[in-house]
């Protein structure tokens, strides 16, 4: 039994050390991250730049396809499925969009250097 108690205090500590060492990276990731942001010129990371310039893309694809599809009076079932499909997808990059813009820092954001 005494050399439970001796081996087991040490090892109780661990679960606290692992926690602060997780706590530790995730602020670093999150402090660089800011710091990516804050350096920019344009305010965001440039994978979210990325990711607007191709939502931007999709969706004028989209509104060509809805835009077709209005000109003509009979669909095909895949010509609805079509239209379908980039309705549902005009409404999501609409909310990724809104969010990708909140992500940005503001222009004219007084920390801002």
């Amino acid at each position: 039994m005494d050399w439970a108690r001796k081996c087991g205090a040490p090892l109780s500590g661990l679960p606290l050390a692992t926690n602060t060492v997780q706590i530790l990276d995730l602020s670093s990731k999150v402090i660089s991250k800011g710091c990516r942001i804050y350096r920019s010129i344009d305010g965001t990371l440039p994978k979210n730049i990325e990711l607007e310039v191709v939502t931007n893309d999709l969706s004028r694809l989209a509104q060509r396809v809805r835009n077709k599809g209005l000109n003509s009076t009979i669909l095909r079932d895949e010509e609805r499925y079509l239209q379908t499909i980039s309705d549902s997808f005009s409404h999501i990059a609409e909310q990724l969009l809104s969010r990708l813009e909140k992500l940005k820092v503001k222009s004219d954001a007084k920390q801002r250097g």
